[in-house]
């Protein structure tokens, strides 16, 4: 099987179609971190404790985040006492200390949620250091899951127990741990999705909505009230604070799907769409960045006629947002921007089947058109937010129909400009991703040679416009393209060297450094996808680089220097099916059958390659991991 699909070799023809794609949301905040265990020593007197004195050890969690153990947060006392005092004797060698020496636990086997680690011995060697050799006692005060703010390890589904069956699991510090097993007929888990704040794990199974606490680990909970016969939960969303869930769902009249939102722990079940007309559903929906309001589209007040609406949380305040809408038309697709202050939305709205850009705000009010005016038969095609909000990106045969053009536009509708540039004969715009800083613009466009697709950068207001992608060989193209987190850099897969040979490369903004940042490539090897890592530092990659239809994975800095492969070596046959960074960088995650052919495993790998070690414990011979999560505070 090769990594790269045929589509890869056959951009020749392009088709824009629009769909209704629905609402687009965003990234919801980080969690808190942890609350920590502390230990405080004291000297104990003489007294009922210690007959001949010793130390007084207390232990607990620092709630008020001090870093100081007061004496209300004291969970536990225990006491390390002197031996009783033997007869005078001649004088003789000064007798051996009793030592202590404590270091924090990592979440594991021996502190599921992390702790500190007390070892006690006598110093042998009187170098008032406790060496390991000298260690005679271990204990540990640990961190109830009561006292911790957010869950660290793997989340994943596997069928362990029944083919095909997925249940749900969790790695923390190399203990596995069961969160959730099928609860209704023979239907898999599916469809995890942890909290933003990393303290719960929502999945669907058998039509229905579950939720683990993945602090304590207590019994899944149902979602919703017992749906009507025929009904299913199609699909949910955390909201971006984590306080609730929003779903939709016939849950009340089979093949009437509504949207409901819930809290995290189940309770306050609620309807927030409005009364449906006869036939009517919501088709989609995406939360506020804030989490105040949700937006969704439905046929809410004719059928076959779909228009944008937004609610609060609760159910209240519902209100028609894309005002009047010319006879047959729709509104296609939505999406907040990233502060929450407006929504963007396509629809026919004016003209039927004269698809454009429009921005409201959540009450509805200040609805305008924001794309400019379109020759006959033009369209909007695609959109998106500038991270900061300010500015809108779009696609559109504005000008000249059937020739797709980059296009930037103030929330306001002020200040429309095309920004792509002059495009050769036949040549269109066929993509854009906006710098994560909002500095710029990455588009892929045949715009200097039919049917030759390069990767260009252009300033939101349509100067620095710049080639990015070096020189094509005869028939290459760029296929995909990716900002580095930090906006320094973009990486993009095509065959620049050699036609439908598919590497890696990376290149400044501007389009200065470009270099070629995946390995030599056996013949006929491919480079498949690609992720940078969130710190920008590395980029992951699979490819079958060493083997043809041998797809590992590997891991590169921007610069191309620290090429290695990080994926474990590969049974006959095996294969890496998918991977992903921890947060915070340090580690990657990916699905292989590495040991077993066909059995699908679950491992961890530092960046550099190192420390690869399956992390999905125990995998019978019909096992497979199928989703997974890797979860940091």
């Amino acid at each position: 099987m090769k990594v790269v699909a045929s589509i890869f070799r056959t951009l020749s023809v392009v088709t824009f179609m629009v769909i209704i794609a629905g609402c687009s949301g965003s990234d919801g905040s980080n969690g808190h971190d942890g609350l920590e265990a502390l230990i405080l020593t004291s000297t104990e007197p003489i007294g009922p404790n210690c007959v001949d004195g010793g130390i007084k050890v207390e232990s607990g969690i620092d709630s008020n985040r001090d870093g100081v153990l007061a004496q209300e947060e004291v969970d536990q006392t225990e006491y390390l006492c002197n031996g009783e005092a033997g007869t005078d004797g001649t004088d003789g060698l000064d007798g051996y200390s009793s030592l202590l020496a404590m270091v924090a636990e990592p979440m594991g086997s021996n502190c599921t949620y992390g702790g500190t680690r007390i070892d006690s011995g006598v110093d042998d060697n009187r170098n008032g250091v406790l060496d390991a050799s000298e260690v005679d006692q271990t204990e540990y005060v640990c961190s109830d899951s009561s006292q911790a703010d957010a869950f660290e390890g793997v989340v994943y589904t596997a069928d362990k127990n029944l083919d095909g069956m997925a249940e749900l699991y969790a790695n923390v510090g190399g203990e596995e741990i069961k969160l959730a097993a099928p609860a209704v007929g023979s239907e898999s888990i599916s469809d995890v999705k942890v909290s933003p704040d990393k303290t719960r794990a929502a999945y669907r199974q058998g039509g229905r909505l579950y939720s683990v606490d993945l602090l304590k680990r207590s019994a899944p909970k149902q979602m919703h009230p017992e749906l009507v016969t025929g009904g299913s939960v199609l699909d949910y969303a955390w909201a971006p604070d984590s306080s609730k869930i929003a779903y939709r769902a016939d849950q009340e009249t089979d093949n009437v799907v509504e949207l409901y939102t819930v809290f995290a722990d189940g309770s306050g079940n609620a309807k927030v769409s409005g009364a449906l007309v006869a036939n009517g559903n919501v088709f989609s929906y995406a939360w506020a960045p804030h989490s105040s309001k949700i937006a969704y589209l439905a046929d809410q007040e004719t059928d076959n006629v779909v228009e944008l609406y937004t609610v609060f949380a609760d159910g209240s305040g519902n209100a028609k947002v894309s005002g009047a809408l010319v006879a047959n038309g729709n509104v296609f697709s939505c999406a907040w921007a990233p502060d929450s202050s407006k929504i963007a939305y396509l629809a026919d709205r004016e003209t039927d089947n004269v698809i454009e850009l429009y921005t409201v705000s959540p009450d509805g009010s200040e609805n305008v058109k924001v794309s400019g005016p379109l020759v006959a038969n033009g369209n909007v095609f695609s959109y998106a937010w500038a991270p900061h909000s300010s500015k809108i990106a779009y696609l559109a045969d504005q000008e000249t129909d059937n020739v797709v053009e980059l296009y930037t536009v103030f929330a306001d509708g002020s200040g429309n400009a095309k920004v792509s540039g002059a495009l050769v004969a036949n040549g269109n715009v066929f993509s854009c991703a906006w710098a994560p800083d909002s500095s710029k613009i990455a588009y892929l466009a045949d715009r200097e040679t039919d049917n030759v697709i390069e990767l260009y950068t252009v300033f939101a207001d349509g100067s620095g416009n710049a080639k990015a992608s070096g020189a094509l060989v005869a028939n290459g193209n760029v296929f995909s393209y990716a900002w580095a987190p930090d906006s320094s850099k973009i990486a993009y897969l095509a065959d620049q060297e050699t036609d439908n040979v598919v590497e890696l490369y990376t290149v400044f903004a501007d389009g200065s450094g470009n270099a070629k940042v995946s390995g030599a490539l056996v013949a006929n090897g491919d480079v498949g996808d690609y992720k940078w890592a969130p710190d920008s530092s590395k980029i992951a990659y699979r490819a079958d680089q060493e083997t043809d239809n041998v797809v590992e994975l590997y891991t590169v800095f921007a610069d191309g220097s620290g090429n290695a492969k990080a994926s474990g070596a590969l049974v006959a046959n095996g294969y890496v099916f998918s991977y992903a960074w921890a947060p915070d960088s340090s580690k990657i995650a990916y699905r292989a059958d590495q040991e077993t052919d066909n059995v699908v495993e679950l491992y961890t790998v530092f960046a550099d390659g190192s420390g690869n070690a399956k992390v999905s414990g125990t995998m019978p011979s019909f096992g497979d991991v199928g989703e997974f999560i890797i979860v940091q505070p």
